[in-house]
C-alpha cells in the first residue's frame, strides 16, 4: 500500500506537496492537527498522510507557510505539483481563498507564532535544526518552528491511496533509512544539498524520480 500527500488540483502524476514541515498544517476548521516538525519528511508523510485520509474532513488539510519558503534551496523538488500555491498578503484573505473559517486560522497562526519564539538563525531545512515551538502550544513543533510573518501561502495536500485499504488496515511500520544517516553526518552545506535531494527521492516519488535523485545527489558530489 502506498499513500503520499498531493495536489488534488493537479493533473500531473502524484503530484506531491512535501514542504509541510517548513510552516504548520490545518484541517478545514482550521486548526492544527498533527506535529509537522516531528522529524525528516520521510519519517512523517506516511502517518500525516493516513491521519489526513482517515481523519481530516473530506480529506483535505492545508499546508500554512510564508514566503520564506522560496528562499529554501531546491525547495522545488518536493512539489511535483504544476499548480500554483494560494498566495494573499493577510490570513483572512488567505482563508477565503481556501474555504476555511478566517478566525479559526487567524487563531491558530498567532498561538503558532507566540510559541514559536527560538532563534530563527537556527533553522535549516537540510535537517532537523532543533528549532522548536515553546511547550505553550497544545500540539508540539519540534523542528523548523518559525513563526509566520510575511506573504501568506497556503499549499493543499491531499491523501492518494493505491491500493485503497479499509479504515482497519494497520499503519505500516516506519522505514529505516540510509538517508536519515547521511543528514545526520553532513556536515557541509554540499554535503547536506545531496543529502536533501536525496530525502526528496526517499518521499514517494517513485523509482523514476529515486533514481533522479541519487543521479543528482551523485553529480552533486563529483562537482
Amino acid at each position: 500500500m502506498h499513500i503520499e500527500p498531493v495536489d488534488p488540483r493537479s493533473q500531473n502524476s502524484a503530484p506531491v506537496v512535501l514542504v509541510y514541515p517548513y510552516g504548520i498544517v490545518v484541517d478545514q476548521d482550521g486548526r492544527r492537527f498533527f506535529d509537522e516538525g516531528g522529524g525528516l519528511v520521510h519519517e512523517t508523510w506516511e502517518v500525516f498522510s493516513r491521519d489526513i485520509h482517515f481523519a481530516r474532513k473530506n480529506s483535505i488539510a492545508y499546508a500554512i507557510l510564508d514566503s520564506r519558503l522560496f528562499d529554501i534551496e531546491g525547495y522545488q523538488r518536493a512539489i511535483r505539483s504544476e499548480v500554483p500555491p494560494y498566495q494573499a498578503e493577510t490570513l483572512e484573505g488567505l482563508a477565503a481563498q481556501i474555504g476555511i473559517p478566517a478566525r479559526h486560522l487567524k487563531e491558530t497562526v498567532d498561538t503558532f507564532n507566540a510559541a514559536a519564539n527560538g532563534n530563527v538563525a537556527r533553522f535549516d531545512a537540510t535537517r532537523c535544526d532543533g528549532l522548536a515551538a515553546a511547550g505553550t502550544l497544545n500540539l508540539p513543533k519540534s523542528n523548523w518552528a518559525r513563526a509566520i510573518t510575511s506573504r501568506h501561502i497556503s499549499l493543499t495536500p491531499w491523501s492518494a491511496l493505491s491500493p485503497i485499504p479499509s479504515a482497519a488496515s494497520p499503519p505500516m511500520r516506519k522505514r529505516k533509512s540510509w538517508v536519515r544517516v547521511d543528514r545526520c553526518r553532513a556536515s557541509t552545506p554540499r554535503e547536506r544539498s545531496r543529502a536533501f535531494l536525496r530525502n526528496c527521492a526517499e518521499c514517494g516519488f517513485g523509482v523514476r524520480a529515486l533514481v533522479f535523485g541519487k543521479l543528482q545527489a551523485e553529480r552533486l558530489s563529483t562537482s
